[in-house]
């Protein structure tokens, strides 16, 4: 089934030091922090485009496999990537317009479909190269950006894969994400999912920075700093 939400994050970078001191602190249950560890995911992301048609038009098709592994479940579970071979989900997602933004904060809208668990091998595997039309129509996009898509040849221009620990605070999900890029350059980031980013922003900088943890404002998304590894970045960044 379609899904559409107004997706409102914040963003921090961290850097590798930021990120493993954050991440021990986080981890560690004698200590008194915010956030509660539910699990971790291991993601593939593919993003897909005919040019820079889609990304010219501040959209981004983007299919996620992942794996999630509960709190519970951790220590019976080797961290060695791909941890990919029984995938909870597969979801493609749509992100449309450059939302309302400044450094450290997006809001932008998001359609996502998540295929029935009998098709996630086929899908997966048949669209490693292109994404057919067929599984975009599933994602109710507007009427105009549809028809717009259904003209195009979708081809991947690039992917990543991403460790993400997950963590609640409050109404808040935490994410702590090391972010493998496929040119191999890494990068290490916090998103929090909110529907008060500017209150979480607050709240986390001033936490990071009473803990001496290193942090800057994120002002690119994924997809965005994907692009620059690889480097095909176009003009504009087309949104978070």
């Amino acid at each position: 089934m379609a899904e559409y939400h107004r997706e409102q994050e914040v963003k921090l970078e961290l850097g590798e030091e930021g990120y493993t001191r954050l991440k021990a602190l986080l981890m560690d249950e004698s200590a008194k922090t915010p956030a509660k560890l539910v699990g971790v995911r291991f993601q593939c992301n593919r993003f897909y485009d005919q040019g820079t048609l889609l990304w010219d038009r501040d959209t981004k098709l983007r299919l996620r496999r992942e794996f999630f592994v509960p709190e519970e479940a951790l220590s019976l579970v080797t961290f060695c990537a791909p941890a990919y071979q029984t995938p909870s989900e597969l979801i493609l997602t749509a992100k449309c317009g450059r939302g309302q933004q400044r450094a450290g904060v997006s809001d932008q809208d998001e359609h996502s479909y998540a295929f029935p668990e009998d098709e996630r091998e086929r899908v997966w595997a048949d669209m490693s190269e292109t994404l057919a039309f067929e599984h975009v129509a599933q994602l109710g996009l507007p009427v105009e950006m549809h028809l717009f898509i259904e003209e195009l040849a979708l081809a991947c221009w690039g992917s990543f894969e991403n460790e993400r620990y997950e963590f609640v605070a409050d109404e808040n999900l935490v994410c702590l994400d090391r972010t493998t890029f496929s040119n191999a350059m890494r990068d290490w980031e916090l998103e929090i999912e909110t529907e008060r980013p500017e209150e979480a922003l607050a709240e986390w900088t001033l936490f990071l920075t009473g803990h001496g943890i290193p942090w800057e404002l994120q002002s690119h998304g994924k997809a965005l700093r994907l692009r620059n590894a690889i480097g095909i970045a176009p003009a504009h960044s087309a949104g978070p």
